[in-house]
């Protein structure tokens, strides 16, 4: 983790002239947001020639991310290379100076501010998680991952390696003294052990490319359909993208809805949609459960040690309210039982669709 990450200070009133002096737009509403490293805003506003308000998301990237441009201007036209292939995600707006965005000074700190269109809808973790939402979850992450297959960016390829990256999981080690329960600790140990001995010795040989790398219950937008069920609206926040095992997005996405619902059986549908658009083998399939305790491993162990640096802030520890539960659960259950059980669930969708 960043040591000596910043995140932007500043009132929602320095936000409003930040989004008029470099976007002339004159904000009407302005309410922050959730962020794990970055300060996001909700604004309403309007050009200034216009009567017509719109939404959009306001980004100021924390201190250490503004120092890589060069990412984030490749973040954004990704996200334009998937808006022409009409996938769910926001689309970056231009500064005044027909750029993706600028670096403004805050409190003597640099950091980087974005604006994207925002996407109306309701946030996952606030519906009920269908199998029908789930399958349709699996299934939009594995069109997303294919779309990604044609865009080519050199940051992407020259990327360092970050913490939330699941080939890194075993970096969380250096933050177990954040865990005060000596069993969790023995726990988080094991399953990192397996996953090294297991995953990591032979990832290199499966199938890569760019993958979303955080598909999870707040980067999810749904809305209601007339029949009552709730469709996928839309995917956001790209900042872990990145090349990697199609695996460990499989395996991320699973994490996050398994934890969502509350039941291993969610693990199922989402593999069923995944796997309607690309193909899961054999060989990846059989490393499914071992990287979804990775994941959850990864989330919660890197959850607890932000929290000691911001305390108040809920969105980091929103896996740790359920995850140990889950984890403990999903290790007590034997692997051959728990992906037949999967492929159990996966097989009849594949008849149906």
């Amino acid at each position: 983790m960043y040591e000596d990450m910043k995140k932007a200070e500043l009132s929602l009133d320095e936000a409003k002239q930040i989004v008029f002096d470099y976007y002339d737009l004159k904000v009407s509403l302005i309410k922050e947001l959730n962020g794990y490293d970055d300060k996001n805003y909700y604004i309403s506003a309007r050009a200034k020639n216009s009567t017509e308000e719109q939404g959009y998301v306001l980004k100021v990237i924390n201190s250490e991310d503004s120092k890589n441009e060069e990412l984030f201007e490749a973040q954004s036209l990704l996200l334009q290379h998937l808006g022409r292939k009409r996938l769910p995600c926001p689309q970056p707006l231009l500064t005044n100076d027909r750029k993706f965005q600028v670096k403004v000074q805050l409190n003597g700190v640099y950091h980087l501010i974005r604006l994207l269109e925002y996407l109306d809808g309701t946030v996952l973790n606030k519906v009920t998680c269908t199998e029908k939402l789930l399958y349709h979850i699996g299934k939009i992450t594995a069109e997303l991952d294919e779309a990604m297959t044609d865009f080519h960016h050199e940051a992407y390829s020259n990327r360092n390696k970050f913490p939330w990256m699941l080939e890194l999981a075993p970096d969380i080690k250096k933050y177990l003294h954040t865990l005060k329960d000596s069993s969790k600790v023995s726990t988080v140990r094991e399953v990192l052990k397996e996953f090294e001995d297991r995953v990591l010795s032979v990832c290199s040989d499966f199938e890569r490319g760019l993958i979303h790398g955080d598909i999870n219950e707040q980067n999810i937008l749904v809305k209601q359909l007339d029949d009552g069920e709730y469709r996928l609206k839309g995917i956001i926040d790209f900042g872990d993208v990145n090349k990697s095992c199609y695996l460990f997005e499989v395996a991320i996405v699973m994490t996050y809805m398994i934890l969502e619902a509350r039941d291993l059986d969610a693990g199922g549908h989402v593999i069923a949609g995944y796997g309607s658009v690309r193909k899961i083998s054999n060989d990846e399939f059989g490393l499914l459960k071992v990287c979804v305790e990775a994941r959850l491993c990864q989330s919660l162990v890197i959850g607890a040690y932000c929290s000691l640096r911001e305390p108040d802030n809920p969105y980091i520890l929103s896996t740790a309210a359920k995850g140990w539960e889950m984890l403990d659960k999903i290790r007590s259950y034997p692997e051959d039982k728990l992906l037949d059980n999967w492929r159990a669930i996966s097989d009849p969708h594949k008849n149906s669709n």
